[in-house]
């Protein structure tokens, strides 16, 4: 018996139930200085299904381990 693979299953991904989910998380990073604190040990940048996001996140965690400060201006630097 073989096992049926999802439509929505791509490259080895499952597509999450909502993208928007994902753009909030980064919304909130953006707006809350201590939300990039909150997320280290919940989310890695593999938790981003959206490529263009798990780039985005990374360059939030750079930004973190660099003591630079998070927000609109440095992260589309």
């Amino acid at each position: 018996m073989n096992a049926q693979v999802p439509d929505d299953f791509e490259n080895g991904k499952l597509s999450p139930q909502t993208c928007e989910f994902e753009e909030a998380v980064l919304g909130a990073i953006l707006i809350e200085k201590e939300a990039i604190s909150e997320t280290l040990d919940l989310l890695s940048p593999n938790s981003f299904y959206i490529d263009q996001q798990q780039i985005i996140y990374k360059s939030l965690l750079k930004l973190f381990d660099a003591c630079q400060p998070i927000d609109i201006l440095t992260a589309t630097e």
